[in-house]
């Protein structure tokens, strides 16, 4: 018929009847779309996608992740990237389809261990914020005093906890 043009290589067009004289057909172009999918790596829901028009900057969807102990640094090409190649909201051309993983650090933090009044020497533990891990049993000695337990507070009014007991914050 003519009148519509598509992209395929081996078409036909049919001239009317009667026509006469040259024609000229303009080509006619529709910018190229591309997914960006963003996948948790390890934090709340599995991925999420964003659609981009080819080398048309936009910001990139801001990170609606989560992970239990650790703070969102941004977003990487490569799955197990330790820093970020592309910060949240980021404005970004995109000329493929592309695949960007959160990249997490971990909230960590160290638990002393006080002799409060006792002899002796304990290393801190190390720690992650969301994990519990046991407690380190008590190396400590008081002459004349049985350890108890472990205390958050020095005059025994805090949380208690039991020698080698898990512990961690949320």
């Amino acid at each position: 018929s003519g009148t519509g043009l598509s992209g395929e290589a081996n078409m036909s067009v049919t001239i009317p009847k009667g026509s006469t004289g040259d024609r000229s057909y303009t080509a006619h172009w529709k910018l190229n779309e591309y997914q960006v999918t963003f996948m948790a790596n390890d934090g709340t829901d599995a991925k999420a996608t964003q659609t981009f028009r080819h080398g048309v900057a936009q910001e990139l969807s801001r990170n609606a992740f989560a992970r239990s102990g650790y703070e969102f640094l941004g977003w990487s090409e490569d799955k197990d990237a330790a820093t970020a190649q592309y910060a949240d909201g980021q404005a970004v051309g995109v000329t493929a389809a592309t695949t960007l993983y959160a990249v997490w650090k971990s909230l960590s933090y160290k638990v002393a261990f006080d002799k409060n009044g006792g002899e002796g020497t304990m290393a801190s533990t190390d720690m992650v914020v969301g994990e519990k891990k046991a407690l380190a049993k008590n190396s400590f000695t008081r002459t004349g005093y049985t350890f108890k337990e472990w205390n958050t507070k020095a005059d025994g009014t805090g949380e208690r906890f039991a020698d080698g007991a898990e512990a961690g914050f949320a």
